[in-house]
């Protein structure tokens, strides 16, 4: 029985079930006329399909055709897959390093909340966390893995790492409840517990300023042996002590002394003794069997940003292209032509000017000997007569006023040679004012290869790559 949507017919069901419909079939009820419709079979079952069976697709037989499958059909085909490790996006990576620093706040949150839940004694006020100065061992020239690891993860974060301060000690210059190993020793702190501006432009005081760097670097806390994480002590740094104990310890001195000027000025006499300016050093202190206490000082100039004090080691290939490489060359074959030129110039000048000066002095020289030899045998024949004394002075005067002649042109020779070797320079230095436009010109002459070069690419360029 169906009714016409959307009305309702008030009539209990059982009622219209006792109304004789005649044979099975379907009663249709409407407002309209004819107001009940019985749809009965003619002689055989009502048969209900569904819808969509009432059509169907008719094929030819001709029009389908079954395909064969290759005899390779079944073999795995060759699919080229080619792997690359590719950095994430920018954004990715930001979003992935909030994620992780939330996570890791969360992770605090539940220890700060069960360490105040353990904790019955909420009397004590809070304190401010020491700034802390941790020593590496490493082996060899090695960097240790925590030092590494903190460049890594704090490379995005310039202003922490310019507070991380850093230094390198030898080994052999700490005492042994410093360290278990006699290698190199690595030492960071914060430029909070030196002393040092943290960097910034907050516009705030150095020492006001606030970093957080010291309770971030507790994260990388080296595990080696030995005393090798320090706590500073901040009420000794005014009366100008910088005193570093092992974490969880405290200075005590017996009498109980309090911090002060006096005792500060004691106790620095007793560490660095002869020292005028204590606070120039760091003071590291460790106990040592028999209720002891091991001090070992670091000089403050020894430290450096971490960021400052190591380098990038990597091998890049950077060619130098074609152009530059072009310009390169001909700025040098310029320089060493004119070079040669000079050089050719100088040779040439001593090549003719030297043996001819070598010759005349050698000419001059062998002249004064002869001249010397009869001399001395004129003076060897005048020791008889008088006359033959004044015959002798005459020809030695004569000799002597001969001599004074020929040396005398000898000299102006000589001048003459001196004079022309003067000229020479004077030339050489005029073919050097020559060859220096000439440097100018050879560099002309390469920019206008260059420049032709450049158009030949670009007429080419034009005809489509033909001569």
């Amino acid at each position: 029985m169906y009714l016409e949507f959307p009305w309702n017919l008030q009539v209990p069901p059982a009622c219209l079930e006792r109304i004789d419909w005649g044979e099975a079939g379907a009663v249709l009820l409407s407002r309209r006329p004819p107001n009940i419709i019985h749809i009965r079979p003619n002689g055989h079952a009502l048969s209900r399909m569904p819808l969509v069976d009432l059509n169907g697709i008719v094929v030819e037989p001709g029009d389908v055709e079954r395909c064969r499958c290759a005899a390779d059909a079944r073999q795995a085909f060759p699919f080229d897959v080619n792997l690359a490790l590719v950095s994430e996006p920018p954004a990715q990576r930001v979003q992935h390093r909030i994620d992780d620093l939330r996570t890791e706040l969360q992770f605090r949150e539940a220890m700060l909340e069960a360490l105040v839940s353990v904790n019955d004694d909420a009397s004590m006020p809070p304190r401010e966390p020491p700034e802390p100065l941790f020593l590496y061992e490493a082996s060899g020239l090695g960097v240790p893995f925590r030092i590494r690891q903190l460049i890594m993860e704090w490379t995005d974060q310039p202003e922490d790492l310019a507070a991380v301060q850093y230094a390198k000690l030898e080994g052999g210059s700490l005492p042994d409840a410093f360290h278990a190993t006699k290698g190199p020793v690595h030492v960071l702190s914060t430029g909070a517990a030196l002393g040092r501006a943290s960097g910034g432009s907050d516009g705030r005081p150095p020492d006001l300023r606030p970093t957080g760097a010291g309770p971030r670097l507790r994260e990388y806390q080296p595990n080696a042996g030995g005393v090798c994480a320090f706590d500073l002590l901040p009420e000794w740094v005014p009366f100008g002590l910088r005193l570093f104990v092992p974490s969880g310890r405290y200075l005590t001195l017996y009498p109980d002394m309090r911090p002060g000027s006096v005792a500060a000025a004691k106790l620095a006499q007793a560490l660095l003794p002869g020292e005028r300016e204590p606070g120039r050093w760091c003071v590291l202190l460790a106990p040592i069997p028999g209720n002891k206490v091991s001090a070992c000082c670091v000089p403050l100039e020894a430290f450096t940003p971490l960021c400052d004090a190591f380098e990038w080691n990597c091998s890049v290939d950077a060619p130098i292209s074609s152009a530059m490489a072009a310009k390169l060359l001909a700025d040098q074959a310029a320089e060493h032509f004119v070079t040669a030129l000079i050089d050719s110039l100088s040779n040439a000048v001593d090549a003719r000017a030297c043996p001819a000066i070598e010759a005349w002095r050698k000419e001059i020289g062998e002249l004064i000997d002869r001249r010397l030899e009869e001399i001395k045998k004129l003076d060897e024949g005048v020791s008889g007569v008088a006359e033959a004394q004044r015959a002798a002075r005459e020809a030695v005067v004569q000799s002597l006023e001969q001599l004074r002649r020929e040396v005398t042109a000898a000299l102006e020779r000589l001048r003459g040679l001196q004079s022309d070797a003067e000229r020479g320079m004077v030339a050489a230095s005029a073919m050097r004012q020559i060859a220096e436009p000439l440097r100018g010109t050879c560099t002309m002459v390469a920019t206008l290869v260059r420049q032709i070069a450049g158009l030949w690419k670009h007429i080419r360029s034009r005809n489509g790559g033909t001569r």
